[in-house]
């Protein structure tokens, strides 16, 4: 990329949440009302329209392709042609609770302000001047990099595969319930069956005749519980569309943290012309998830949302 990263990424849920609240698939975001068209318009429009519509004629004087997609009713996402993720929003209001004080908007990840660090104010900048709004633009609107797809990927991914985890965790606890009265085989939190009571069950399983329905079952959704442990410890690939192209991109292993994500950099990834392009090992599986339910974790397979694949090597 020919531009100087200005995403000062560090690790931790806010930075994750961060990523999440920015971060919306164009493909997701609302069409723009008709009425915030830059075209004449009567005046009974708000002092907030208006402005709106001003905003995107000073943004489109320095990017004549951008689009809006609709945020909020003072706010508009800036897209761009072939990229996934709008670079930011711009917008009209305050932080405040007079009109007086309302200003021109302009929100992207770029823009650290440490003073709101916990607040919605921390990556928007605000002014009353339209040169200092067209700047604010043009040094914060830049391409989403490589690093916050991977940071929003991973979390995604991990999110769908505790929640098919804790389902698996629950079904054995159902099970194990009818026969001893407690449901209690570690944490349901985080899913996870305790590592002696696992060792106690397995034993257990050598000894019980198969024809005593009620312990299978319960041994049948403990083994089941296992080997979607098992796929903590693979590999994961990230794929996705930027201007055209497909790029990939190593993430380690499922589950690993914001911190070993926040270390990705661009020159670790790789880029293919098209799908016809990729090594056969993610062909398969990216066509496996591409008619699979959206946001779903399958098993061996992986996660998709939109373009953006998430694939177990």
């Amino acid at each position: 990329m020919d531009y100087t990263n200005p995403f000062r990424v560090r690790s931790g849920r806010a930075v994750e949440r961060s990523v999440q609240d920015y971060m919306r698939p164009v493909s997701s975001c609302g069409d723009m009302m008709a009425h915030l068209e830059d075209t004449p318009q009567a005046n009974y429009m708000s002092e907030t329209q208006h402005r709106l519509i001003e905003m995107q004629r000073w943004v489109k004087q320095v990017w004549p392709n951008v689009t809006f997609k609709h945020r909020y009713s003072d706010s508009l996402w800036v897209c761009f042609p072939d990229e996934l993720y709008p670079r930011g929003w711009v917008g009209w209001g305050n932080h405040a609770t007079s009109e007086a004080d309302a200003r021109y908007m302009v929100g992207s990840l770029a823009i650290e302000q440490y003073r709101f660090r916990h607040d919605d104010r921390r990556h928007v900048a605000l002014t009353t001047v339209e040169n200092r709004f067209v700047a604010l633009v043009k040094q914060n609107l830049q391409p989403i990099t490589s690093q916050l797809v991977a940071i929003k990927a991973a979390e995604e991914l991990g999110d769908k595969y505790l929640k098919t985890k804790k389902a698996k965790y629950y079904a054995a606890a159902e099970a194990f319930t009818v026969l001893t009265g407690s449901n209690d085989l570690g944490s349901g939190y985080e899913g996870n069956i305790r590592p002696e009571t696992l060792q106690f069950i397995n034993n257990l399983a050598e000894s019980i005749p198969k024809d005593k329905i009620a312990w299978r079952t319960m041994f049948d959704a403990v083994r089941d519980w296992e080997t979607t442990k098992l796929y903590e410890s693979k590999e994961v690939t990230l794929l996705w569309t930027d201007a055209q192209r497909i790029k990939v991109l190593p993430l380690g292993v499922l589950g690993a943290n914001t911190n070993q994500i926040t270390k990705v950099g661009d020159s670790m990834e790789t880029t293919y012309p098209d799908y016809n392009a990729l090594p056969d090992q993610y062909k398969a599986k990216v066509s496996m998830l591409h008619i699979a339910q959206e946001g779903a974790f399958v098993p061996n397979v992986g996660w998709r949302e939109g373009e953006v694949y998430c694939v177990q090597d």
